[in-house]
Protein backbone atom coordinates (compact mmCIF):
# COMPACT_ATOMS: atom_id res chain seq x y z
CA UNK A 1 0.00 0.00 0.00
CA UNK A 2 2.68 2.46 0.38
CA UNK A 3 3.74 2.35 -2.92
CA UNK A 4 0.63 4.04 -3.41
CA UNK A 5 2.24 7.11 -1.87
CA UNK A 6 3.28 10.32 -4.29
CA UNK A 7 1.03 9.13 -7.02
CA UNK A 8 -0.29 11.33 -8.91
CA UNK A 9 -3.49 12.00 -11.26
CA UNK A 10 -3.64 14.25 -14.21
CA UNK A 11 -7.44 15.05 -13.64
CA UNK A 12 -10.38 14.31 -10.91
CA UNK A 13 -11.16 11.81 -13.81
CA UNK A 14 -8.59 9.86 -14.00
CA UNK A 15 -8.83 9.65 -9.88
CA UNK A 16 -12.34 8.29 -10.06
CA UNK A 17 -10.98 5.88 -12.58
CA UNK A 18 -8.20 4.72 -10.26
CA UNK A 19 -10.48 4.50 -6.85
CA UNK A 20 -12.78 2.29 -9.06
CA UNK A 21 -10.17 0.02 -9.73
CA UNK A 22 -8.88 -0.08 -6.76
CA UNK A 23 -12.41 -0.81 -5.08
CA UNK A 24 -12.90 -3.97 -7.28
CA UNK A 25 -9.26 -5.00 -7.11
CA UNK A 26 -9.38 -4.93 -3.44
CA UNK A 27 -13.04 -6.13 -3.19
CA UNK A 28 -13.89 -2.16 -0.83
CA UNK A 29 -16.26 0.14 -1.58
CA UNK A 30 -15.41 4.05 -0.72
CA UNK A 31 -16.60 6.77 -0.53
CA UNK A 32 -15.94 10.79 0.19
CA UNK A 33 -15.87 11.44 3.74
CA UNK A 34 -14.35 15.35 3.29
CA UNK A 35 -13.29 17.48 0.13
CA UNK A 36 -13.00 21.04 -0.29
CA UNK A 37 -12.84 22.03 -4.31
CA UNK A 38 -10.70 24.32 -5.88
CA UNK A 39 -12.88 27.42 -6.43
CA UNK A 40 -13.88 27.36 -2.62
CA UNK A 41 -10.29 27.35 -1.65
CA UNK A 42 -9.88 30.03 -4.09
CA UNK A 43 -12.77 32.34 -2.61
CA UNK A 44 -10.88 31.59 0.82
CA UNK A 45 -7.37 32.37 -0.17
CA UNK A 46 -7.82 35.62 -2.25
CA UNK A 47 -5.35 37.67 0.37
CA UNK A 48 -2.99 35.16 2.01
CA UNK A 49 0.13 33.16 0.47
CA UNK A 50 -1.87 30.24 -1.11
CA UNK A 51 -3.43 32.61 -3.62
CA UNK A 52 -0.88 32.20 -6.16
CA UNK A 53 -0.78 28.57 -5.82
CA UNK A 54 -4.31 27.73 -6.39
CA UNK A 55 -4.43 30.39 -9.68
CA UNK A 56 -1.73 28.00 -11.42
CA UNK A 57 -4.08 25.04 -10.64
CA UNK A 58 -6.09 23.52 -13.39
CA UNK A 59 -9.90 23.54 -13.23
CA UNK A 60 -9.98 19.71 -14.39
CA UNK A 61 -8.52 19.15 -10.79
CA UNK A 62 -11.62 19.72 -9.54
CA UNK A 63 -10.67 19.16 -5.55
CA UNK A 64 -7.70 20.39 -3.38
CA UNK A 65 -8.19 17.91 -0.73
CA UNK A 66 -10.11 15.02 -0.66
CA UNK A 67 -10.64 12.06 1.77
CA UNK A 68 -11.85 8.61 1.14
CA UNK A 69 -13.02 6.24 3.65
CA UNK A 70 -14.33 2.89 3.46
CA UNK A 71 -18.32 2.97 3.76
CA UNK A 72 -18.00 1.04 7.01
CA UNK A 73 -15.99 3.82 8.71
CA UNK A 74 -17.28 6.05 11.40
CA UNK A 75 -19.44 4.83 14.10
CA UNK A 76 -23.39 5.18 14.06
CA UNK A 77 -25.01 6.89 16.12
CA UNK A 78 -28.78 6.29 17.04
CA UNK A 79 -31.36 8.78 17.06
CA UNK A 80 -33.76 6.13 19.08
CA UNK A 81 -33.78 4.81 22.43
CA UNK A 82 -32.27 1.71 21.62
CA UNK A 83 -35.64 -0.63 21.57
CA UNK A 84 -34.92 -1.81 17.76
CA UNK A 85 -31.92 -2.63 16.17
CA UNK A 86 -31.16 -0.31 13.06
CA UNK A 87 -28.87 -1.50 10.69
CA UNK A 88 -26.04 -0.08 9.39
CA UNK A 89 -23.11 -0.02 7.17
CA UNK A 90 -20.78 1.88 10.11
CA UNK A 91 -18.36 -0.33 12.06
CA UNK A 92 -15.69 2.52 12.61
CA UNK A 93 -13.44 1.02 10.00
CA UNK A 94 -10.23 3.15 10.39
CA UNK A 95 -9.20 2.95 6.82
CA UNK A 96 -8.46 6.04 4.63
CA UNK A 97 -6.96 7.53 1.48
CA UNK A 98 -6.43 11.61 1.52
CA UNK A 99 -5.12 13.27 -1.70
CA UNK A 100 -4.37 16.45 -2.07
CA UNK A 101 -3.28 19.68 -4.60
CA UNK A 102 0.35 18.89 -5.78
CA UNK A 103 2.94 21.58 -4.65
CA UNK A 104 3.15 22.52 -8.37
CA UNK A 105 -0.90 22.79 -8.62
CA UNK A 106 -0.54 20.63 -11.94
CA UNK A 107 -2.24 17.31 -10.47
CA UNK A 108 -3.73 15.73 -7.46
CA UNK A 109 -1.08 13.11 -4.95
CA UNK A 110 -2.06 10.58 -2.67
CA UNK A 111 -0.67 12.04 0.41
CA UNK A 112 -1.66 9.46 3.18
CA UNK A 113 -3.20 6.25 3.59
CA UNK A 114 -4.55 3.96 6.52
CA UNK A 115 -5.28 0.54 4.67
CA UNK A 116 -6.40 -1.83 7.33
CA UNK A 117 -9.83 -2.88 7.61
CA UNK A 118 -12.11 -4.36 10.93
CA UNK A 119 -14.54 -5.94 9.00
CA UNK A 120 -14.97 -9.19 6.70
CA UNK A 121 -13.56 -8.62 3.05
CA UNK A 122 -14.89 -10.60 0.00
CA UNK A 123 -16.22 -10.45 -3.49
CA UNK A 124 -19.51 -12.32 -2.41
CA UNK A 125 -19.29 -9.38 0.68
CA UNK A 126 -18.68 -6.56 -2.40
CA UNK A 127 -21.07 -7.78 -4.87
CA UNK A 128 -23.84 -7.74 -2.19
CA UNK A 129 -23.84 -4.04 -1.48
CA UNK A 130 -25.90 -1.45 -3.21
CA UNK A 131 -23.86 0.21 -5.48
CA UNK A 132 -22.65 -2.96 -6.95
CA UNK A 133 -26.34 -4.34 -7.32
CA UNK A 134 -27.38 -0.84 -8.55
CA UNK A 135 -28.80 -1.12 -12.44
CA UNK A 136 -28.25 1.30 -15.30
CA UNK A 137 -31.22 3.04 -16.28
CA UNK A 138 -31.33 1.26 -19.24
CA UNK A 139 -31.83 -2.07 -16.81
CA UNK A 140 -34.13 -0.47 -14.90
CA UNK A 141 -36.12 0.46 -17.97
CA UNK A 142 -36.14 -3.29 -18.80
CA UNK A 143 -37.29 -4.15 -15.35
CA UNK A 144 -40.09 -1.60 -15.34
CA UNK A 145 -41.16 -2.79 -18.46
CA UNK A 146 -41.27 -6.47 -17.30
CA UNK A 147 -43.17 -5.25 -14.29
CA UNK A 148 -45.83 -3.01 -16.41
CA UNK A 149 -46.68 -6.44 -18.25
CA UNK A 150 -46.97 -7.98 -14.55
CA UNK A 151 -44.60 -10.75 -14.75
CA UNK A 152 -43.54 -12.62 -11.37
CA UNK A 153 -41.03 -10.68 -10.13
CA UNK A 154 -39.06 -13.84 -8.84
CA UNK A 155 -38.37 -14.46 -12.43
CA UNK A 156 -37.95 -10.75 -13.36
CA UNK A 157 -35.24 -10.91 -10.54
CA UNK A 158 -33.57 -14.16 -12.16
CA UNK A 159 -33.41 -13.03 -15.59
CA UNK A 160 -31.69 -9.91 -14.23
CA UNK A 161 -29.51 -11.63 -12.13
CA UNK A 162 -28.08 -13.57 -15.40
CA UNK A 163 -28.06 -10.89 -17.99
CA UNK A 164 -26.33 -8.74 -15.76
CA UNK A 165 -24.03 -10.78 -13.47
CA UNK A 166 -24.97 -8.22 -10.71
CA UNK A 167 -26.41 -9.90 -7.38
CA UNK A 168 -29.96 -8.50 -7.75
CA UNK A 169 -32.16 -8.95 -4.64
CA UNK A 170 -35.77 -9.21 -4.61
CA UNK A 171 -36.11 -5.72 -2.63
CA UNK A 172 -34.33 -3.87 -5.60
CA UNK A 173 -36.66 -5.16 -8.11
CA UNK A 174 -39.86 -3.86 -5.65
CA UNK A 175 -38.39 -0.72 -4.64
CA UNK A 176 -38.43 0.21 -8.77
CA UNK A 177 -41.40 1.84 -9.33
CA UNK A 178 -44.15 1.28 -12.38
CA UNK A 179 -46.00 3.89 -13.76
CA UNK A 180 -49.99 2.26 -13.27
CA UNK A 181 -51.41 2.37 -16.89
CA UNK A 182 -54.25 -0.09 -18.10
CA UNK A 183 -53.74 0.91 -21.97
CA UNK A 184 -53.08 -2.24 -24.00
CA UNK A 185 -51.69 0.13 -26.61
CA UNK A 186 -48.59 0.25 -24.17
CA UNK A 187 -48.25 -3.65 -23.83
CA UNK A 188 -48.62 -4.03 -27.98
CA UNK A 189 -45.91 -0.98 -29.14
CA UNK A 190 -43.88 -2.79 -26.49
CA UNK A 191 -43.87 -6.17 -28.16
CA UNK A 192 -43.99 -4.80 -31.86
CA UNK A 193 -40.74 -2.94 -30.65
CA UNK A 194 -39.34 -5.99 -30.72
CA UNK A 195 -39.54 -7.17 -34.11
CA UNK A 196 -42.21 -9.63 -33.81
CA UNK A 197 -45.78 -10.33 -34.94
CA UNK A 198 -48.73 -9.82 -32.54
CA UNK A 199 -52.22 -10.15 -32.21
CA UNK A 200 -54.63 -9.42 -29.66
CA UNK A 201 -58.01 -11.14 -29.60
CA UNK A 202 -61.17 -9.57 -27.43
CA UNK A 203 -64.10 -10.82 -27.10
CA UNK A 204 -67.23 -8.08 -26.78
CA UNK A 205 -64.40 -5.44 -25.86
CA UNK A 206 -62.82 -7.59 -22.84
CA UNK A 207 -59.40 -9.27 -23.95
CA UNK A 208 -58.94 -13.15 -24.43
CA UNK A 209 -55.67 -13.65 -25.66
CA UNK A 210 -52.37 -11.50 -27.07
CA UNK A 211 -50.47 -14.13 -29.52
CA UNK A 212 -46.79 -13.75 -30.16
CA UNK A 213 -43.96 -14.64 -32.67
CA UNK A 214 -40.58 -12.70 -33.72
CA UNK A 215 -38.69 -14.01 -36.69
CA UNK A 216 -36.08 -16.17 -34.71
CA UNK A 217 -39.37 -17.97 -33.52
CA UNK A 218 -40.90 -17.89 -37.43
CA UNK A 219 -37.61 -19.33 -38.66
CA UNK A 220 -37.31 -22.10 -36.12
CA UNK A 221 -40.78 -23.60 -37.41
CA UNK A 222 -39.75 -23.07 -40.72
CA UNK A 223 -36.71 -25.41 -40.59
CA UNK A 224 -38.07 -28.01 -38.84
CA UNK A 225 -41.91 -27.73 -39.04
CA UNK A 226 -42.38 -31.65 -38.70
CA UNK A 227 -42.95 -32.03 -34.95
CA UNK A 228 -44.67 -29.74 -33.28
CA UNK A 229 -44.85 -29.26 -28.97
CA UNK A 230 -47.66 -28.06 -27.15
CA UNK A 231 -47.67 -27.00 -23.17
CA UNK A 232 -49.07 -24.51 -20.93
CA UNK A 233 -47.19 -22.57 -18.41
CA UNK A 234 -48.64 -21.07 -15.44
CA UNK A 235 -47.81 -18.84 -12.65
CA UNK A 236 -45.56 -16.69 -14.52
CA UNK A 237 -47.47 -13.26 -14.31
CA UNK A 238 -49.61 -11.86 -11.51
CA UNK A 239 -53.30 -12.38 -13.22
CA UNK A 240 -52.50 -15.80 -13.25
CA UNK A 241 -53.01 -16.12 -16.88
CA UNK A 242 -51.24 -19.19 -18.66
CA UNK A 243 -49.00 -18.59 -20.90
CA UNK A 244 -49.13 -21.50 -24.05
CA UNK A 245 -45.59 -22.14 -25.64
CA UNK A 246 -45.42 -23.43 -29.34
CA UNK A 247 -42.25 -25.48 -29.72
CA UNK A 248 -39.84 -27.36 -32.24
CA UNK A 249 -36.73 -29.52 -32.45
CA UNK A 250 -34.07 -28.73 -33.98
CA UNK A 251 -31.36 -31.42 -35.73
CA UNK A 252 -29.11 -31.26 -32.06
CA UNK A 253 -32.43 -32.11 -30.51
CA UNK A 254 -32.77 -28.82 -29.20
CA UNK A 255 -36.56 -27.01 -28.23
CA UNK A 256 -36.68 -23.92 -30.16
CA UNK A 257 -40.18 -22.21 -29.59
CA UNK A 258 -42.21 -21.07 -32.06
CA UNK A 259 -44.65 -19.01 -31.04
CA UNK A 260 -46.28 -18.05 -27.32
CA UNK A 261 -49.62 -16.99 -26.52
CA UNK A 262 -51.16 -15.62 -23.71
CA UNK A 263 -54.97 -16.47 -22.60
CA UNK A 264 -57.54 -14.09 -20.37
CA UNK A 265 -59.52 -17.40 -20.59
CA UNK A 266 -58.49 -21.21 -21.45
CA UNK A 267 -61.49 -22.23 -23.63
CA UNK A 268 -61.01 -24.31 -26.67
CA UNK A 269 -62.60 -21.61 -28.64
CA UNK A 270 -59.85 -19.19 -27.81
CA UNK A 271 -56.93 -21.77 -28.32
CA UNK A 272 -58.55 -22.59 -31.52
CA UNK A 273 -58.06 -19.11 -32.20
CA UNK A 274 -54.47 -18.90 -31.62
CA UNK A 275 -53.73 -22.03 -33.46
CA UNK A 276 -56.09 -20.24 -36.72
CA UNK A 277 -53.35 -17.21 -36.60
CA UNK A 278 -50.29 -19.44 -36.18
CA UNK A 279 -51.44 -21.40 -39.38
CA UNK A 280 -52.50 -18.31 -40.89
CA UNK A 281 -48.72 -16.45 -40.32
CA UNK A 282 -46.77 -19.38 -41.14
CA UNK A 283 -47.88 -21.47 -44.34
CA UNK A 284 -44.99 -24.55 -42.87
CA UNK A 285 -48.16 -25.76 -40.75
CA UNK A 286 -49.27 -28.15 -43.72
CA UNK A 287 -45.56 -29.84 -43.12
CA UNK A 288 -46.62 -30.63 -39.33
CA UNK A 289 -46.69 -34.65 -38.93
CA UNK A 290 -46.86 -34.89 -35.54
CA UNK A 291 -48.44 -32.52 -32.56
CA UNK A 292 -47.32 -33.53 -29.01
CA UNK A 293 -49.36 -31.85 -26.39
CA UNK A 294 -48.78 -32.18 -22.58
CA UNK A 295 -50.32 -34.86 -21.26
CA UNK A 296 -52.93 -33.46 -19.40
CA UNK A 297 -54.17 -31.04 -22.50
CA UNK A 298 -57.95 -30.95 -22.20
CA UNK A 299 -58.12 -29.21 -26.04
CA UNK A 300 -56.69 -31.44 -27.69
CA UNK A 301 -59.35 -31.74 -30.32
CA UNK A 302 -58.29 -27.94 -31.08
CA UNK A 303 -55.68 -28.98 -32.51
CA UNK A 304 -57.50 -31.31 -34.95
CA UNK A 305 -57.32 -28.82 -37.57
CA UNK A 306 -53.36 -28.13 -37.72
CA UNK A 307 -52.80 -32.27 -39.32
CA UNK A 308 -54.68 -33.51 -42.19
CA UNK A 309 -55.99 -36.57 -39.68
CA UNK A 310 -58.42 -35.90 -37.30
CA UNK A 311 -58.78 -39.43 -36.32
CA UNK A 312 -54.95 -39.41 -35.09
CA UNK A 313 -55.38 -36.66 -33.07
CA UNK A 314 -58.06 -37.74 -31.29
CA UNK A 315 -57.21 -41.24 -31.28
CA UNK A 316 -53.86 -40.82 -29.40
CA UNK A 317 -54.95 -38.37 -26.83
Amino acid sequence: MTKLLGKLFDNFDSLKCFIKEYEETNFVQLGIWHSLKLETQKARSQNNSKASKLKMAKKELVYCTITYKCIHGGEFKTTGNGQRKTPSFKQNCPFSLKVNLSRNAQNLVITNIAPDHNHEISETVFKSLPRQRQLSDDQKAEVKEMLYLRCNKKLVRKHMVESTGKNVLLKDIHNLKVIKDSNLESTIKYLESTGGYVEVVAREGKLEGIFFQDEIMKNSFKQNPELVLLDATYCLNSLAMPLYILMVINGNGQGQVAAVFILAHETSVNIIKMLEIFKTKNPDTSKIETIFPDKVFSYVSSMSFLLLCYYCVSFTH
